[in-house]
């Protein structure tokens, strides 16, 4: 459980899924010299969600409050904040049982952020959940992929999700 206070979401970041999308590329991304907007990018999440990006080696676990100070060092440590960064996601898939939700996007990583070729790119994988009149990222997965990038643009914001 996060011992943190954990930061109330802007109503029209979780009001639909696409909307989720926008607000969570929104709060990663930033000019050189900044950083992500982690208590935004929180709010998006349940405070109890699960994050994990498997790997052959094992891969990396975390809870939301992890990820988001993972997410901090990881962008230092490569330089990237000095760079400005940007992520693009874009919908591939989006499924509807009741009140649960699976989202599979593309994305791509901007350096800086308003490059229009990507450095890299991967795949995420949303659970989002309806609950007190919004919806909230249950858990979180991502996996980084190799090779050059020959997917369709994430470049647009994602079209509204039709369920």
């Amino acid at each position: 459980m996060p011992t943190s206070s954990w930061p109330a979401p802007d109503p029209q970041d979780v009001a639909s899924p696409a909307a989720l999308l926008r607000a969570w590329d929104a709060a990663l991304t930033f000019p050189p010299g900044g950083a992500p907007d982690t208590d935004r990018l929180r709010s998006l999440f349940l405070p109890t969600a699960s994050v994990a990006s498997p790997s052959a080696g094992g891969g990396t676990w975390l809870d939301a409050d992890g990820f988001a100070g993972f997410l901090v060092e990881g962008l230092r440590a490569a330089g990237w904040d000095a760079l400005g960064f940007g992520e693009r996601n874009a919908l591939v898939r989006h499924d509807a049982l009741g009140r649960l939700h699976a989202l599979l996007t593309t994305f791509t990583i901007h350096l800086p952020a308003d490059a229009d070729e990507p450095a890299e790119h991967g795949v995420n994988l949303f659970h989002l959940v309806e609950r007190d009149g919004r919806l909230a990222i249950a858990s979180y997965a991502w996996q980084d992929l190799d090779g050059p990038w020959d997917g369709a643009s994430a470049s647009a914001a994602p079209a509204e999700v039709v369920s």
